[in-house]
């Protein structure tokens, strides 16, 4: 484990919003998160639960901080959390 805050973006093989979605995160918050992919068809109660509507990223305790794209403020927000704490 880096230190660094943990997200998991749920994510599909050859899917190419998740790539996208990755990829931002990844110039985006590089050095500043470290992210887990994970394939939600791996997992029955995530593809269950989210289905469809990948990418999603989740914190570490698997609350939904967004979905479809990368959601900026909301990121940054969660960042702000986790650094108070």
């Amino acid at each position: 484990m880096s230190g660094l805050p943990q997200l998991r973006l749920l994510s599909r093989p050859g899917c190419h919003l998740c790539e996208a979605f990755e990829q931002a995160l990844q110039q985006g918050y590089g050095g500043r998160i470290e992210l887990q992919v994970q394939n939600v068809d791996d997992d029955a109660q995530l593809r269950a639960r989210y289905g469809l509507r990948i990418p999603v990223l989740l914190d570490d305790e698997d609350s939904l901080i967004c979905e479809l794209r990368p959601d900026r403020q909301r990121i940054d927000a969660w960042l702000a959390a986790v650094a108070r704490e």
